[in-house]
């Protein structure tokens, strides 16, 4: 089932920002890569678009979040781990 948000729908942006991501970066042979990028999962109502991404080992807390028109940017930084 489609919804469509008036001209904008979040979902398909996210779709087609991975896939472009993917494309550029070709992910399917780089699994180094992948694990540089969140996994994200997203919801959309009538009343809001909410966002889950994993983001191991980043504390809540310390997570920069801002959205700048259709952009929303996660920051974080994590320990390095000891080899």
């Amino acid at each position: 089932m489609s919804r469509q948000l008036g001209l904008w729908d979040p979902l398909r942006e996210i779709e087609r920002v991975q896939d472009e991501v993917g494309r550029l970066l070709d992910l399917r042979l780089s699994p180094t890569v992948a694990r540089a990028l969140p996994a994200l999962n997203a919801w959309v109502n009538d009343e809001a678009v909410t966002i889950t991404a994993e983001l191991p080992g980043i504390d809540a807390n310390a997570l920069d979040i801002s959205v700048v028109g259709r952009t929303l940017t996660l920051g974080g930084s994590r320990p390095a781990q000891s080899l």
